[in-house]
């Protein structure tokens, strides 16, 4: 197995030692998808006391509005991507009612409808989308929305996606603890393949050359499926300063999806941010030398804290805050620039630190320079 070569996967992982979320945006701990809600359309819940409410009338407990649909699964979507689609809200009484607030769980998801009156036994459409994360995971958010003159109703329409690459590795994850009884094996076998059945090269695999399986390169036409080995026997002895590595990082010649980051399960390589963030790493992508990229990151239970400080903490790139944004509920959504080092080519793989006052934690960060 060829470890990274730009810089030392230990290192690494004892800076994650150190520090060691579809709407409510957060990543499923690898390797078990969340478990999708059951679908309510309505819940209990009391309008905030600065909200204006008109008065209450006899049917004021009962549902005065019905959403068509109450559930929206966008299905498998692309990282970066937004998904889109109409929700219908159908007025079952007889005058108008209007929307008193519509509040979305995460600050990922867009819509705008605050305000808006639905004629009486009328219907009115609106759009709602999701703004999903460039790395994979299952995403499942809600949309809870209120109407005057109705304190006890709260609407609530359900949202999910997955976001995957156009290439997946089955298993999604590899197991290879040995702390279980029995100990799992720590080679194997996995597979990559194309979701539409495009042919694709495998480039590398933790920057070195693949252990392609049946397969040469140079000699045989691309696939749109590969069988690949993995052997992590020599890095798992951390008292020799080896490590197993947190994500198995593969690069493929696919311009929409240049790297896969499959999640490695070991007794090293938990990883637990003293900051709430929704993804345990962030990718830029491949890049071409001399340019710089970005990624977006969210981060939970901020309140009225912000990001006050982010560096690098390797010798590969530096890092650059270039914005964040805060929504009401608390989470802090940032940006940060990429811009690697004189030099540095191939595969990148680093940590970096996050800081808000007094807190920090540290935060993994892939891409390719090619």
């Amino acid at each position: 197995m060829h470890l990274l070569s730009n810089y030392p996967l230990p290192a690494v992982l004892v800076l994650l030692a150190a520090s060691s979320s579809m709407l409510r945006c957060s990543e499923a701990a690898p390797p078990t998808s969340p478990a999708t809600p059951p679908a309510t359309a309505a819940a209990q819940i009391d309008v905030p006391a600065t909200a204006t409410q008109a008065p209450v009338t006899p049917a004021a407990t009962e549902a005065p509005v019905r959403a068509e649909p109450t559930k929206i699964n966008f299905g498998i979507k692309s990282p970066g991507s937004t998904a889109d689609s109409t929700v219908k809200l159908v007025n079952l009484l007889d005058r108008p009612v209007k929307i008193l607030n519509a509040v979305p769980s995460c600050q990922c998801t867009g819509v705008d409808i605050t305000g808006k009156e639905i004629p009486a036994n009328g219907s009115i459409e609106f759009p709602i989308s999701i703004k999903l994360s460039k790395a994979p995971v299952k995403k499942m958010a809600d949309l809870k929305v209120m109407f005057e003159g109705f304190p006890r109703f709260v609407l609530r329409i359900e949202l999910e996606a997955e976001v995957a690459y156009p290439i997946r590795a089955t298993p999604g994850f590899l197991d290879v603890q040995q702390q279980v009884n029995p100990p799992m094996p720590l080679s194997g076998t996995f597979t990559l393949a194309a979701s539409d059945g495009k042919p694709f090269s495998v480039i590398a695999v933790q920057g070195g050359p693949p252990a392609l399986i049946d397969f040469t390169p140079g000699t045989d036409a691309p696939r749109a499926a590969y069988t690949l080995r993995y052997d992590f026997t020599a890095a798992a002895d951390p008292n020799a300063g080896k490590f197993v590595p947190p994500y198995l990082i593969i690069e493929t010649d696919r311009p929409d999806c240049p790297i896969i980051d499959l999640r490695v399960r070991h007794e090293t390589t938990k990883i637990s941010p003293k900051l709430k963030v929704h993804e345990y790493r962030s990718t830029f992508g491949r890049i071409a030398p001399g340019t710089s990229g970005e990624f977006d990151l969210e981060i939970e239970n901020m309140k009225s804290q912000r990001v006050t400080g982010i560096k690098s903490l390797s010798p590969q790139a530096v890092v650059e805050l270039v914005d964040q944004v805060a929504d009401d509920k608390g989470s802090v959504s940032i940006k940060v620039k990429v811009t690697p080092t004189a030099g540095a080519t191939g595969l990148l793989f680093f940590p970096i630190e996050i800081s808000a006052g007094a807190i920090s934690t540290r935060h993994l960060v892939i891409g390719a320079v090619r």
